[in-house]
């Protein structure tokens, strides 16, 4: 009879053991789908920005010979040139409507917050200024991106005949 006791206990806690490991493997599956529901969001998002990006910099071929038509000409090279002061608001990229904004975990304030993108952040980006050099190579042109001073940009567009 002791013997049954012992092993309906051992039973019981084997039971109890099963159900922990059941919910533990729940939460870590619901964990991994969050997981992976996220960085989908944030990868559609950041792509997005870096469109919103690259449209801010490569303009469609009629702007540009507009510009290029109205650019002072030395030396056989015509030169649009201008700088941009990216300083708070000017900086953050506003996602279209549909896109939904990725979060993330703020240990500070123990909150999830939105993910704000910059231009400045593709700007320093090696890879985003190449697309953005393939794009006006396209049109003989050369682009040159460059921080000069805290949040000024000099953006140069050159044309050589």
């Amino acid at each position: 009879m002791e013997e049954q006791t012992t092993n309906i206990q051992n039973l019981n806690i084997q039971q109890q053991n099963l159900s922990l490991i059941e919910k533990s493997l729940s939460i870590q599956k619901d964990r991994q789908q969050q997981k992976l529901r996220k960085n989908e969001i944030f990868k559609i998002a950041i792509e997005h920005a870096e469109q919103i990006a690259l449209n801010s910099l490569c303009f469609p071929e009629a702007e540009l010979n507009r510009y290029l038509n109205n650019a002072e000409e030395s030396l056989g090279v015509k030169k649009i040139q201008w700088h941009l002061i990216l300083r708070d608001e000017k900086d953050f990229i506003i996602l279209d409507e549909g896109i939904e904004i990725p979060t993330r975990w703020n240990r500070n304030s123990q909150k999830e917050e939105n993910i704000k993108f910059r231009f400045s952040r593709f700007y320093k980006k090696e890879s985003f200024i190449k697309k953005c050099k393939d794009y006006y190579k396209q049109y003989n042109c050369n682009i040159s991106v460059t921080r000069t001073k805290g949040p000024r940009w000099e953006i140069i567009i050159e044309y050589e005949d």
